[in-house]
């Protein structure tokens, strides 16, 4: 099945929409979706009889579960590095398109949303998610770091909401999403389909919500928040987390336990480096720096890719099972100058 086959691609009043069809993997990207979308995308961006962009899902359970790790998973496993490197550069290209494209940009986001369908949604100018939307980032648990310029966009969240987010791959609302600056309207979901009958004019969609929507659950934690994720390391925000001794704050700590504790140092630095740069190409380059590296021996993605997609047995054998087992070196290596090169963009692609 070609990349064609998981893409329908459309023009209909002025406005060009890319829909995802690629329901059974939960419209995983591949690498050919993405080239596929970006050739699109830069055809658009001059094409006079497109005013407005947007970005949907088929009729499914998710909008986008993110990258087809898998792919990147046996790739890596086979010695050929290069394919994640590419993959990846292709994948940060198309965000970097998509934040700086002169046209008005939707995305509406119906179920599932994760790693890079985040990429695709999140960097739009105007982001739409439904009751049934799921969001998280959960790349700590499987060895990598949340990317797509997830460091910016989390360390532009309320207060250390972005931390929480990152650190513990949280799953979160339509209304948790409006609260963190994920997202910027809510709408029913019976009302996704009629969203492009009034053509490149957004306008009507703004004013809509969903009807009954509970309040995010940022509101009722966000004090814990901030006084756990707002320490230094990742060491003292598990101590802190077991200083609480609540409910929450214990179970937040044993899934931070879980995770890869170079994901985890590795994520904490990115988002507070982001909070100070503030710049989207400048986080996509520092994740690129780590993800470049995500199939070679220093990384843990192989083994919690295994141990999560694989064989499914959720018991990752991390090489570094615990921050103090961390070599300060190895964590040092994944923030530098990529391996091959650092993540260019694509030429007049701002």
């Amino acid at each position: 099945m070609t990349a064609q086959s998981y893409l329908i691609i459309s023009i209909r009043n002025r406005v060009g929409t890319i829909r995802l069809n690629r329901p059974k993997t939960l419209n995983a990207l591949t690498i050919g979706m993405i080239e596929e979308i970006t050739e699109t995308l830069l055809a658009w961006r001059s094409d006079p009889s497109v005013d407005a962009v947007g970005f949907v899902a088929s009729e499914g359970r998710a909008f986008c579960a993110g990258g087809d790790i898998a792919n990147l998973y046996y790739e890596g496993k086979s010695g050929n590095h290069e394919y994640g490197r590419a993959f990846w550069q292709a994948e940060y290209q198309l965000n970097d398109l998509i934040a700086n494209f002169p046209k008005p940009t939707v995305s509406i986001v119906n179920g599932i949303v994760m790693g890079g369908g985040v990429g695709l949604a999140a960097h739009c100018s105007f982001r739409i998610m439904t009751e049934n939307t799921v969001f998280a980032m959960p790349e700590c648990s499987i060895g990598l770091i949340p990317d797509i310029g997830a460091s910016l966009l989390l360390a532009q969240a309320p207060g250390r909401c972005g931390e929480y987010i990152a650190l513990t791959g949280a799953r979160l609302t339509a209304s948790d999403c409006l609260y963190a600056g994920l997202c910027d309207q809510t709408l029913n979901s019976t009302d996704v389909e009629t969203w492009q009958d009034h053509g490149p004019d957004l306008k009507h969609l703004k004013g809509n919500g969903i009807a009954n929507a509970s309040p995010s659950g940022f509101v009722q934690i966000r004090d814990e928040i901030d006084n756990a994720f707002s320490a230094e390391t990742v060491e003292d925000v598990l101590a802190r987390l077991k200083a609480m001794k609540t409910d929450w704050s214990l179970k937040t700590a044993s899934v931070m336990r879980a995770n890869a504790p170079l994901s985890m140092a590795t994520t904490l630095s990115l988002i507070r480096a982001a909070r100070e740069h503030q710049s989207l190409r400048r986080a996509l380059q520092d994740e690129y720096r780590f993800v470049s590296r995500a199939t070679l021996g220093a990384s843990e993605f192989l083994e919690g890719t295994r141990a999560a997609i694989i064989d499914k047995d959720r018991q990752p054998n991390w090489s570094y099972p615990t921050m103090a087992s961390l070599p300060l070196e190895i964590a040092q290596e994944m923030r530098r100058p990529a391996p091959g090169g650092d993540l260019v963009f694509l030429e007049n692609g701002s």
